[in-house]
């Protein structure tokens, strides 16, 4: 596709994830808005949920032009809070935070007015729905005021719309015949994961549907309850209703069509900013300092227990959704005792540590873990305090012609001390490593019961050790104290066997890291390796082949890939690190940010024509 120009002079992208850094599509949104600026200018907006907590972080409030400070003014009088500035993001885009707090005591009113006008049942939602419900709502006092403007009223717009998050505004917009081009992008469908979820073939159920021109059996979504039923339905009206239907990838447009019954228009693959990047040279010194770091953690965390050669271990990870059979851990967890029993009986020199970063509820880090750092790093103090009177000491003894003999270079005071530390660090040896670095897990917990079954229990004599870390990696979370993309940075494989993935965005982080990955082939990011890729030749970035296969095939296949990235020489690694890092740069916004605009010029074809028709 050739350079494209946008048709509209304008561009309002609608969004929870404003500010707001939770989930894939906060990522989609913040890397992609470098782009969006260089296509629209000072004409691009973005309108969120208002959260203090997030916003004095993320969002440079600034005081809003005369025309748009008026009809904030007017909101305030209707108790809707407005807040003008700059999302701190690549591009800075216009930004506008709606607060409607205020508005939840009118939840019962808003919903049956839903439920009357679209048919949409709205008895089934929790907290964050009814939230998200209160808030599109207000946004369309919003809108009806704003786009009166004379900044928007004589020109071409459009309404970019990611999920069904603010869909109340989305059919509202349709429904009051709006001049605004209205797009809509689905990241996925609700319903979708949730037959995946339950351990239903979502992918012969989909492919099945669409040879019969079949949609999904009306109803299906009260089968699982919930929430399910009135996000299934808000996306199913918001996709009718969009001038233009977009998908994130050819898995999810499939999915959509025979979910939602609405073909994709357009898809728009989720890319990355690459300039956010280090370059390889950079990359080799930040993987050498976050793999230092990892092995701090390591040795605090295995050697009070029993002696491991950490340095010249292998360092392998996953991440997500606490979602068992759609992230396929339960595919993995099998995959890694099979491989543990293998490498075991061929006496492999080294180990794998593989960490989990599984997020689920709970409260506490470990506390064991935690003092075996704190010793750590006194051992570690204390060396590092010495060490100019050792080397002063060696040198002395040097040019004074004596032999070096331990009792001449070390302090008597420093060896026992550091004797002292030792004895407290080296206590446990009767025991093994937890699985889990953090306390607070539930008694049935799932993961936990899996690897077990698995056995992957940390015993001495296991080359693969897993380390579960059900909580957000941070900085200030007093174990690893690494921000996430430092802790990939300094691994060696990350694996990704989702049977359910609409895009992908951590195999190709990871990738964009120069770190090796797996993807799968039910992924959206998945089926763009394999069309820019032989796979046969194993690049950098490796897909594990899933659809029409057994279960059994699927651990074989994914036990064999494994099998082989730890049995590479090192020289071999460090190449396929650097393929990894050359294939994901395909996925860059740079290219795939046409396809939006792509997207923004047919809706404002398809607007047009709407008008047209309905003033006949």
């Amino acid at each position: 596709m050739k350079t494209i120009k946008p048709k509209a002079d304008f561009l309002i992208e609608v969004l929870h994830e404003v500010a707001n850094p939770i989930g894939g599509v906060y990522t989609v949104a913040t890397t992609s808005s470098g782009e969006m600026r260089r296509y629209y200018g000072e004409n691009f907006y973005v309108v969120g949920a208002y959260y203090p907590k997030f916003a004095k972080v993320e969002f440079d409030e600034e005081i809003p032009p005369p025309e748009i400070k008026k009809i904030f003014e007017e909101l305030e009088k209707e108790k809707i809070t407005c807040y003008y500035g700059r999302w701190l993001i690549t591009g800075k885009p216009k930004t506008i935070l709606v607060d409607y707090s205020k508005w939840m005591k009118k939840l019962k009113k808003i919903k049956k007015e839903v439920t009357k006008k679209y048919g949409i049942d709205c008895s089934r939602c929790g907290p964050n729905l009814n939230r998200q419900i209160v808030w599109s709502y207000c946004l369309v006092k919003l809108f009806d005021k704003l786009l009166s403007l004379s900044g928007f009223q004589n020109k071409k717009g459009i309404a970019h719309f990611h999920l069904s998050d603010p869909g109340l505004l989305l059919l509202e917009l349709a429904a009051k015949n709006t001049k605004l081009g209205i797009v809509y992008t689905a990241h996925s469908t609700r319903l979708g994961r949730f037959i995946a979820m339950n351990s239903e073939d979502l992918v012969t159920e989909i492919k099945e549907g669409i040879k019969h021109k079949k949609t999904v059996r009306k109803g299906r979504e009260y089968k699982y309850g919930g929430i399910r039923v009135t996000v299934h339905q808000f996306e199913k009206a918001c996709a009718k209703a969009a001038d233009v239907f977009t998908s994130v990838s050819e898995t999810t447009a499939r999915e959509a069509e025979y979910i939602l019954g609405k073909k994709t228009d357009v898809i728009t693959p989720n890319g990355l900013e690459f300039e956010r990047f280090v370059s390889l040279e950079e990359r080799a010194i930040k993987h050498n300092n976050s793999k230092e770091r990892i092995y701090r953690f390591l040795n605090a965390y295995f050697l009070p227990y029993y002696h491991v050669d950490i340095p010249h271990s292998l360092l392998f990870f996953t991440s997500g959704r606490y979602e068992l059979t759609t992230k396929g851990y339960d595919i993995l967890f099998k995959v890694l005792g099979k491989l543990n029993s293998i490498l075991k009986k061929e006496r492999y020199e080294n180990n794998i540590f593989v960490f989990l970063f599984i997020m689920t509820d709970l409260k506490s880090s470990n506390e064991d873990i935690l003092n075996n750092l704190s010793i750590y790093d006194t051992i570690e103090h204390t060396t590092q305090e010495e060490l100019p009177n050792i080397e002063k000491r060696i040198i002395a003894n040097l040019i004074h012609g004596h032999e070096i003999a331990k009792e001449k270079i070390f302090d008597e005071h420093f060896l026992m001390e550091t004797k002292k530390l030792m004895l407290k660090f080296m206590r446990k040896e009767d025991e093994t490593p937890p699985i889990s670095a953090f306390k607070g897990l539930k008694k049935d917990d799932i993961i936990m019961k899996l690897l077990l079954k698995s056995g992957l229990d940390n015993k001495k004599e296991d080359i693969v050790k897993v380390i579960f870390y059900p909580a957000p990696v941070s900085i200030a979370d007093g174990l690893l104290s690494m921000e996430y993309h430092e802790v990939v940075s300094g691994m060696h494989l990350g694996i990704f066997p989702s049977i359910y993935e609409p895009w992908g965005y951590t195999p190709l982080e990871t990738a964009a890291q120069a770190v090796m990955s797996i993807t799968s082939d039910v992924s959206g990011f998945g089926k763009f390796v394999m069309k820019n890729s032989n796979q046969r030749k194993k690049p950098g970035i490796l897909v594990l082949k899933t659809e029409n296969k057994k279960r059994e095939e699927i651990v074989d296949e994914l036990t064999d890939m494994m099998y082989w990235i730890a049995k590479l020489p090192r020289k071999q690694r460090i190449e396929k690190k650097l393929q990894a890092r050359k294939l994901s740069t395909l996925a860059d916004w740079g290219e795939f940010s046409k396809y939006y605009i792509q997207a923004h010029n047919l809706a404002i074809e398809r607007a047009a024509k709407r008008q047209k028709s309905k003033k006949r």
